[in-house]
């Protein structure tokens, strides 16, 4: 078949992200079956609902999508493999834990006709793309400083209403993902190697210990070549509410909050500007209130100048549309674990406690 035309999906999982795949692979015009053993799930019309993966007529399926949690992600991969071998899948993020790297690498090699890949509707943003061309416009020829990524939510409401705590990584574990991903649309790929195998310095990771998240706040103030990164996520809201001796960084003041207390900022910053990008914000602004899959952009020189404009862009549905045209048409690159082994790296060392003395200039080597 053509990149343009429906595909069967089917959906391994129908809960919360399973239901809202659905929804938008239906909407794209794909025909789509799911997957759910729950006998009081009842999936829309038009949707064929399978109780087992091994019940599903696998040579009639284009694209498995895997909407399993997380710890599940393995078996159920190799499950499909079993009845189709050549599967095209795609993994809702992340892969596997991280424990599971080895083992889902293994999978992975036995399987050569396999084509895989983990949702991610950040690495090819347009809204990204945007801002990156703005920043050349206003700053010609200059070279990144610094680049702040900041993706929060309150999850408490989550997890008393039975969703998923990550007890492996806390924070590390839900937003990091995504903010890596936009983190490697931004840097040079030399820059973007590096900072992936540097582990943090002292001072550069700070983190909030918690009972139920494990780490339920995070900052990172680290360097990739010669950018300074900083990169902040919560899911407790501001960390400093609570007493603890970590707030949200000062430049994210002033950006309105979601619903849960959801807020999705990138900031790039040059000698002379900086451009800011609200993730689907939905908040009020200054432009009053903006709808679903509106992206806010926010520009700002040295000289005063400021200028704000707007993207429409439909991050998931763009994704799952591009990820299906490219696993049908086999274009579809090996899977990057390497966010996965980022995490563990940073939960590990904030979990020794690494994390002391101020940072004064970018690494030597």
């Amino acid at each position: 078949m053509n990149g343009e035309a429906a595909a069967h999906v089917c959906v391994v999982g129908y809960g919360t992200v399973g239901t809202l795949h659905t929804r938008l692979l239906t909407g794209l015009g794909h025909r789509v079956d799911v997957v759910e053993r729950d006998p009081a799930v009842t999936p829309p019309a038009g949707v064929r609902r399978w109780r087992t993966v091994e019940d599903v007529p696998a040579d009639g399926v284009d694209v498995w999508l895997v909407c399993t949690p997380t710890e599940d992600h393995l078996r159920t991969l190799a499950r499909v493999l079993a009845v189709d071998p050549a599967a095209r899948v795609v993994l809702e993020k992340p892969a596997c834990r991280t424990s599971e790297i080895d083992r889902m690498t293994a999978l992975l090699a036995a399987h050569p006709g396999l084509r895989i890949a983990v949702m991610d509707q950040y690495r090819h943003s347009a809204v990204i793309k945007r801002l990156t061309a703005l920043l050349r416009v206003l700053a010609p020829g200059e070279p990144v400083r610094r680049i702040r990524v900041a993706f929060s939510k309150d999850r408490r409401l989550d997890v008393r209403r039975g969703r998923f705590v990550d007890r492996d990584h806390g924070v590390f574990g839900y937003e990091w993902h995504h903010m890596l991903a936009v983190l490697g649309s931004l840097l040079p790929p030399a820059h973007y190697d590096a900072y992936m195998i540097r582990p943090p310095a002292p001072g550069e990771l700070r983190c909030v210990f918690d009972d139920q998240f494990v780490i339920s706040a995070a900052v990172e103030e680290s360097w990739a070549g010669p950018v300074r990164v900083e990169m902040f996520s919560t899911v407790v809201g501001d960390p400093a509410a609570d007493g603890a001796d970590l707030r949200a960084p000062a430049w994210t003041a002033g950006h309105p909050l979601a619903h849960g207390g959801r807020q999705r900022l990138v900031r790039v910053e040059t000698d002379s500007a900086h451009v800011t990008v609200e993730l689907e914000p939905v908040g009020r602004g200054a432009d009053g209130p903006l709808p679903r899959n509106v992206h806010r952009i926010t520009a700002r020189t040295a000289a005063g100048r400021v200028e704000r404009s707007h993207v429409t862009e439909f991050l998931m549905s763009d994704a799952l549309r591009r990820l299906v045209e490219q696993l049908c048409s086999g274009r579809a690159d090996a899977p990057d674990l390497r966010s996965l082994h980022r995490i563990a790296l940073l939960s590990s060392c904030a979990l020794r406690g690494g994390q002391l003395s101020e940072v004064v200039g970018p690494p030597t080597a």
